[in-house]
């Protein structure tokens, strides 16, 4: 089933429509023009009960706002400030749903601001939080959107780690640590200070060549976790538009996600559909041609044994 819309932003209503047929009381809003602001969005929307949509910096395109009110939002997160998520839209969401309903939680930078969308996915769930961090580099995107799906549907925070610092923002209530990708992506001495706050034995890394095996690693961890190979999502990991809003719409379904490439199936991708084939019934192909093409949808089937 290929959830697309015309661009990123249809797109992304159209995961809200799939996963959220039914409404949802809270959105939660991210630029669809940059991905830094957004990596943490799964973990929130998955708390709130809620899909993550996309906007313009600048305005809340009309599809988006028909789609908060065909849902019945009655709030809005802001990922990210004004030069992420401008004045317009914050206005816009306002005028929708009252200024009393629009919450923004936007840092200096995207370290800052992971760790505010960390901070009040654990304050609203309070101690319903099973205590494990999810970390990953805040330098690229996939690693962290691979696992979107488990934060949304665990309610787990991601993390960003600054590759350049051993520095890492540990919230007092967490138990253990999952790290997202290899030492290039998040250093040894990232692993370390982890190791050295939550006790060795409490953080493991999962983390593979590239990051298709990386995602194929994560998503096995997440069916370890609790969470289902049947109703996944497939989307690009050469883009972060569509994995963006596809994470809340798994977290919704307990599923996992992996990652193709545009024009094909990367091996650990066509490999762990393979052996999962008997678990998975419905395969939801998060974007349009452009971003998964056909041939990469026959090259899934095939491995799939269809």
């Amino acid at each position: 089933m290929r959830v697309q819309g015309e661009n990123r932003f249809a797109t992304a209503i159209e995961a809200s429509k799939r996963g959220f047929s039914g409404g949802a009381g809270t959105v939660v809003i991210a630029t669809g023009r940059n991905w830094p602001d957004a990596l943490g969005g799964s973990a929130l929307a998955g708390v709130v009960d809620g899909p993550l949509l996309l906007t313009d910096t600048g305005s809340l395109p009309a599809p988006v706002l028909a789609e908060i009110r065909r849902l019945g939002a009655k709030k809005a997160y802001i990922l990210g400030g004004r030069s992420a998520v401008g004045s317009g839209v914050e206005s816009s969401l306002k005028a929708a749903l009252g200024s009393a309903a629009v919450e923004r939680l936007g840092g200096p930078d995207r370290y800052v601001t992971a760790r505010l969308v960390a901070n009040k996915v654990l304050s609203l769930q309070g101690s319903a939080f099973d205590g494990v961090i999810l970390v990953a580099t805040g330098d690229n995107y996939p690693d962290a959107l691979a696992a979107s799906p488990i934060a949304a549907a665990k309610g787990r925070p991601v993390i960003l780690a600054n590759p350049g610092s051993s520095a890492v923002y540990v919230p007092s209530s967490a138990r253990s640590a999952v790290i997202l990708g290899g030492t290039a992506a998040v250093p040894s001495r990232v692993e370390s200070t982890l190791k050295s706050r939550l006790g060795a034995s409490n953080v493991i890394r999962r983390g593979g060549a590239d990051r298709f095996e990386t995602a194929s690693l994560v998503a096995e961890y997440g069916v370890s976790a609790g969470l289902q190979w049947d109703a996944l999502a497939v989307t690009t990991g050469q883009n972060f538009p569509d994995a963006l809003s596809g994470g809340a719409m798994c977290g919704s379904f307990g599923s996992v996600m992996l990652l193709c490439r545009s024009s094909s199936l990367p091996p650990s991708t066509s490999s762990r559909l393979s052996a999962n084939k008997g678990g998975i019934s419905t395969v939801h192909i998060v974007g349009g041609t452009g971003a998964v093409s056909e041939g990469v949808v026959s090259q899934m089937k095939a491995a799939m044994g269809e």
